[in-house]
């Protein structure tokens, strides 16, 4: 299996690096921007192509990393090249779409799918290590031989349908791009405690990891702590209190608290007067416009 792909960002180039780890032929790179090839072919250990017709004729998978909002563009370019062989598996790594963008390649008589590693890739060499330890969803034309070659390169392939594809991607969003708002926000209120912005993100630091390793043995309801999932509604209220004229993280507060009173009343927190008097506490007021 020779792997190419059309664009040469930070998921094209630590996706390259990691299928090379595992004994997987990289046949190159190819880009709009030629330089962008060679830097990511040097960085991975392979060649660089200056057409697609060059890349398609070396390559038996093709994977399309580029913007998302190129991937229908790119698939246009390749519709009058690809008629010239056949059997070839296109797939693209978008977590948002599905592999619908690439079905017109279907009628030259090629497999599409999309390959998604849930994991947030901002560097190519770490990347590559991280990608070691994340899931990959698999969505689209997954027939016996795609499945035995994907099992190559991981062991944690899932399957995903085409309906489930944007859900999953907002719950990727969450887990990944909320958590660094919500962090962001925790060094706000360190900052508005006293501290350099640096000293609280290192203080936080240490809990947030605490808490990763907590659910990595738990579910959320059970890993849960604190003054919300005890019912201590007064320590609550000093947090409100504290927070002042600080709307912004007032808010942000409050809309936590009562999606974190969701998850207590699922576990320890079953006093019906308990709950209300939080939720009394933690309302958010809609500001009328």
């Amino acid at each position: 299996m020779r792997i190419g792909f059309i664009g040469s960002g930070k998921v094209a180039t630590a996706f390259g690096l990691y299928l090379a780890d595992k004994n997987q032929k990289i046949s190159g790179y190819y880009s709009r921007q030629y330089s962008s090839a060679v830097s990511a072919a040097k960085t991975v250990g392979t060649e660089s192509f200056r057409t697609l017709e060059d890349l398609l004729e070396a390559s038996d998978w093709i994977g399309i990393t580029t913007a998302d909002d190129q991937i229908e563009n790119v698939v246009r370019a390749l519709m009058p090249l690809s008629n010239q062989w056949s059997q070839k598996v296109f797939f693209h790594m978008s977590g948002s779409k599905s592999s619908e963008c690439l079905y017109p390649l279907k009628a030259n008589g090629h497999q599409c799918l999309s390959i998604h590693p849930l994991q947030s890739i901002a560097d190519p060499l770490l990347g590559k290590e991280l990608l070691s330890q994340c899931y990959f969803s698999v969505e689209g034309d997954t027939d016996l031989n795609i499945e035995a070659l994907l099992s190559q390169i991981s062991s944690n392939v899932m399957r995903i349908s085409t309906k489930g594809k944007p859900l999953y991607h907002a719950a990727a969003c969450v887990a990944s791009n909320y958590l660094y708002t919500l962090a962001d926000q925790a060094i706000q209120m360190m900052i508005y405690a006293g501290f350099e912005p640096d000293k609280g993100r290192e203080a936080l630091l240490p809990l947030m990891r605490g808490t990763l390793e907590n659910l990595e043995k738990l579910t959320p309801q059970a890993a849960l702590t604190g003054p919300i999932a005890r019912g201590d509604s007064e320590t609550v209220k000093k947090h409100l209190e504290a927070l002042g004229i600080q709307e912004d993280l007032k808010r942000v507060y409050k809309e936590m608290g009562l999606a974190t009173l969701q998850l207590a009343s699922r576990e320890g927190l079953k006093d019906p007067e308990e709950i209300q008097n939080m939720k009394a506490i933690l309302s958010v007021e809609k500001e009328l416009k």
